[in-house]
């Protein structure tokens, strides 16, 4: 499949292990664009439509995921785009603020890599 047939998927992720992790299990059926930041998951957004985003949470400095989130969310043409939180967060708490920050999907670190494919071709499959 050409590049430009593949979805995009923006990664937004400051550690290193798991950019690599993610990376290598999807980019060969997803083009994988990464933020390392809140603010240049903003900026991204608003130059490029992404299909899916997968959000880490705690980004270190600055904007957080959920930061990030609820701005990107108000950005035309992402009210609805799905946003899988990717994060060692687990108190019900925090889960229960990454779903009210917008995040339509979590994911608790360390990743179940194949429930993560599962949900992540299920989430394909109502793009289309």
């Amino acid at each position: 499949m050409s590049d430009e047939n593949r979805i995009d998927i923006l990664l937004v992720e400051n550690d290193e292990f798991s950019i690599i992790l993610i990376k290598k299990i999807l980019s060969r059926k997803y083009n994988i664009h990464l933020a390392k930041d809140g603010n240049s998951s903003i900026e991204m957004c608003r130059q490029t439509k992404y299909s899916i985003i997968l959000m880490d949470i705690n980004l270190g400095f600055g904007l957080n995921g959920l930061d990030a989130t609820r701005a990107i969310k108000k950005l035309e043409g992402y009210e609805n785009t799905p946003v899988i939180a990717i994060t060692a967060y687990t108190l019900k708490k925090d889960i229960k603020s990454i779903f009210d920050a917008g995040c339509s999907h979590y994911f608790p670190k360390p990743l179940d890599i194949d429930k993560f494919l599962i949900t992540l071709n299920e989430i394909v499959q109502q793009l289309d």
